[in-house]
């Protein structure tokens, strides 16, 4: 079983590669000015400091899609500030392999920032975490993105035929020509953060060269595309966004009121928002879908309180 590790690399040290397994490959990418050498790794020094992370991971799958290893391992520069635990699976991974397409090696945009521990915790005791947000405004459902709203507005100021309530996802899938299979089917997608994950050759090779060369060259227009590809990875190497245990919310509407209530309400408010949908009889004895939402802020960083709204 042949393994590659590909870092994308600007000014993060890399002393943490040493307790890396030796039998692993590693490519270092390096968007710094400066030149380095690492010890057991082929590097790139001086590449040119565009597309993000995905540049990278494109260009090396470019460059070795007829001789790829049996699993490629994609990864910033400094993976454990996103997962405490990323040492340990690659190593687990090096003795046991992967027995599906595509693995996420995240577990937070950073450590200690979000998703709030609690939250990361609360996975089913896993190591790392995947993110579920909605379609329509890239939101996470449990907690607070400003970055992602940034990167919302910016991918409507690219493409101004989009429409509020369009779905987000669906429209950048269609950009780069990937089958999109959830398109009608839901209202959410699920991610790894940070670009940090694991992937199969054969899920890399269901896609034909001439995908990667359009993904690459879109990729490199704007940083905004680059932050897309990290959102898609999930459903670029798998069978679709929902291929992964998914939250049981599924209608259009809690999607809308999620994505919603994200935009509207201030972030250092919010730790967590709860949305419950019920039958409830009217007046003229007609049965209705109900919203009950709890929205659990904070004040001065001190006391926890409730609202619930109808």
């Amino acid at each position: 079983m042949k393994i590659s590790m590909v870092i994308c690399r600007f000014k993060e040290e890399l002393g943490w590669l040493q307790h890396i397994p030796k039998e692993i490959n590693v490519y270092v990418f390096n968007k710094n000015k400066d030149d380095i050498a690492v010890e057991n790794a082929t590097v790139y020094n001086k590449c040119q400091n565009i597309g993000r992370e995905s540049e990278v991971y494109l260009r090396y799958i470019l460059q070795e899609y007829n001789n790829l290893p049996d699993i490629v391992i994609f990864t910033q520069g400094y993976p454990q500030e996103h997962n405490r635990n990323f040492n340990h699976l690659v190593y687990r991974m090096s003795k046991e392999g992967l027995d599906q397409d595509y693995y996420v090696l995240s577990s937070y945009w950073r450590d200690n920032e979000f998703p709030h521990p609690d939250i990361v915790k609360m996975y089913d005791g896993k190591v790392n975490y995947i993110e579920t947000a909605s379609r329509y405004t890239l939101c996470p459902l449990k907690h607070w993105d400003e970055g992602i709203k940034g990167v919302y507005h910016d991918y409507i100021r690219l493409h101004p035929e989009i429409k509020a309530g369009d779905d987000i996802i669906n429209h950048f899938c269609r950009l780069i020509g990937l089958d999109d299979k959830d398109f009608g089917e839901s209202h959410f997608f699920q991610f790894g953060y940070s670009g940090i994950f694991a992937v199969r050759k054969e899920a890399i090779l269901k896609h034909p060269l001439n995908f990667y060369f359009n993904c690459y060259s879109l990729n490199n227009r704007n940083d905004t595309y680059g932050f897309f590809f990290e959102k898609i990875a999930s459903y670029q190497y798998s069978l679709s966004f929902s291929s992964f245990p998914i939250t049981s919310l599924t209608s259009y509407s809690e999607a809308i009121i999620y994505g919603m209530l994200r935009l509207a309400f201030p972030p250092s408010w919010i730790i967590s928002i709860n949305l419950d949908t019920h039958k409830e009889n009217r007046i003229n004895g007609n049965a209705s879908d109900h919203f009950l939402i709890r929205i659990d802020f904070v004040r001065n960083d001190t006391s926890i309180e409730e609202m619930r709204l109808h």
